[in-house]
């Protein structure tokens, strides 16, 4: 009888450790707000792991009337971009990660529109700004086998509440 629960609990262990070993990527995020900036820890990878993270924001141009009154347009503009980088993962399978999706009022080609595309009242408007409220993040980790090939991805979705100051994505 004895010998029937260690073969049992030797099994279960096994079974155990053969779960672990080969467990689904999971992580815990967070998000805060000027560029979208995602901080991460990631567990259940392999040696060879990289990150992307992809942030939608909503532009709103802000029009400035010929007599210098502001108000927003009536257009807002969708903006999506991506950051993307190999992960360090550690012999657990533990890595962590920072990266910056750019602000579409800042970076190489910022969100400019014109004033008939803002949404200003009329030409005589001229476009002076944009207020960039970030609505929705995606976390995607790509785990590769030894042999390069893809083995997991795993996908985290988020929905963002930007009011200018505070960002929270949930």
């Amino acid at each position: 009888m004895w010998r029937r629960n260690i073969i049992i609990g030797v099994l279960i262990l096994l079974f155990v450790g053969i779960l672990t070993a080969h467990g689904a990527i999971s992580g815990v995020f967070g998000f805060s707000r000027g560029s979208l900036v995602a901080t991460g820890d990631l567990w259940g990878l392999g040696a060879d792991a990289d990150v992307t993270v992809v942030g939608t924001a909503q532009v709103t141009a802000l029009c400035q009337s010929p007599g210098g009154h502001v108000a927003p347009g009536r257009s807002p503009i969708s903006y999506t971009a991506q950051a993307w980088a190999d992960l360090v993962v550690d012999e657990n399978g533990h890595a962590s990660f920072t990266l910056s999706v750019a602000d579409p009022s800042l970076g190489d080609v910022p969100v400019s529109p014109n004033p008939k595309e803002a949404g200003c009242p009329s030409d005589s408007w001229s476009v002076v700004g944009v207020e960039v409220r970030w609505v929705a993040a995606q976390v995607i980790v790509n785990k590769f086998t030894g042999s390069g090939g893809l083995n997991e991805t795993a996908v985290w979705n988020f929905s963002c509440s930007d009011d200018g100051a505070t960002l929270t994505c949930q």
